[in-house]
């Protein structure tokens, strides 16, 4: 059984969303928060493997959504969990995948076909999985383990492949971008350009006029954006 906490102080919309969620998974058990210190003590008590969450509560200070999710992927059984923002408040959603790693963030009035979509894909993820998830490169019969979480960027140059993490970079000789790339968590990797694949972990800003993706890093990298990627990139990012 799965539970899912809903930080909503609109009792009418955070009905709909229960509802929505009963409606999808019949096991679940759906906790309705009004404030962050009712989300607090329920998060903290039990496991939560769903968060929906609106940016901005009435009663409370400025983001006060925002905070909360910020402090709950400080405890180590929260890093990975799904967290949904609805929020009438526009702008904030490359914050919100940058700084929080949301799974989506949707802005109101919503659509109830969206959200149910987007929840219904949430409540199927296997959270387990994404912990600490270690992909193997393979280079001549030798496989080189890197942790996904420490991979920044990715890039591609003369049929050499380079996997630039926090830490060092790998070189893939004979590799292309595509073998790579089938090895990657989409949610979590986008291809931006026919060279470059980025982390949504590292990116620090997104300039759509400019087709500029900064990557961060102990030195910020500007990666292009090819014309043909940009509405995957923006979709991948929901961010119009």
């Amino acid at each position: 059984m799965k539970n899912v906490l809903i930080l909503e102080d609109e009792e009418i919309e955070s009905r709909m969303l229960r509802t929505i969620v009963e409606e999808l998974q019949q096991d679940c058990c759906v906790y309705e928060c009004a404030s962050c210190e009712e989300a607090y003590s329920v998060a903290i008590e039990g496991m939560i493997h769903l968060f929906l969450a609106d940016v901005r509560l009435k009663d409370e200070f400025d983001f006060s959504g925002f905070k909360f999710i910020q402090n709950i992927r400080q405890m180590d059984k929260y890093h990975e969990v799904p967290v949904i923002f609805i929020s009438s408040l526009e702008g904030y959603e490359l914050m919100a995948f940058r700084k929080m790693h949301c799974y989506d963030f949707i802005t109101k009035p919503f659509n109830p076909a969206q959200v149910r979509d987007t929840i219904d894909k949430a409540l199927r993820l296997r959270v387990i999985d994404q912990v600490d998830e270690r992909i193997d490169f393979e280079i001549n019969g030798i496989y080189y383990p890197v942790q996904a979480s420490s991979i920044r960027y990715i890039e591609a140059n003369r049929r050499i492949v380079y996997i630039h993490t926090i830490s060092d970079i790998l070189e893939l000789p004979g590799k292309s971008l595509k073998d790579c790339y089938s090895l990657l968590n989409r949610q979590m990797f986008c291809q931006i350009h026919k060279s470059y694949i980025i982390s949504r972990k590292y990116i620090q800003k997104v300039e759509k006029s400019n087709r500029v993706v900064y990557i961060e890093g102990d030195q910020r990298e500007e990666l292009p954006i090819g014309l043909k990627y940009v509405s995957e990139l923006w979709e991948w990012l929901h961010v119009t």
